[in-house]
């Protein structure tokens, strides 16, 4: 089996027309979300936390569960107590 180096993972190489192509555009739709997710993350890094909401509303509108993702990560990196009111108050 070939295999293909992708950012330091040696991952098998798909045939073309297999139903594992899928897989991948799944893998690439996963990674470009968690890219996402870490840029939004950074940015918010060294706010408070009323300002995450500020900048979670202008980045993600219309994808709250980004908006959410990053929140939970916000909330562990600085073992804060949950959010109550969650997405709701970053739309």
């Amino acid at each position: 089996m070939n295999m293909r180096k992708d950012e330091g993972v040696h991952a098998p190489m798909r045939e073309a027309g297999s139903g594992a192509a899928r897989v991948d555009g799944v893998l690439d739709r996963d990674r470009i979300r968690w890219n996402e997710i870490q840029k939004l993350f950074e940015l918010c890094r060294d706010r408070s936390r009323d300002e995450w909401y500020t900048v979670l509303r202008a980045e993600c509108a219309g994808r709250e569960s980004i908006a959410f993702e990053v929140m939970t990560l916000l909330v562990a990196a600085e073992n804060l107590p949950p959010i109550e009111d969650g997405i709701e108050r970053a739309r």
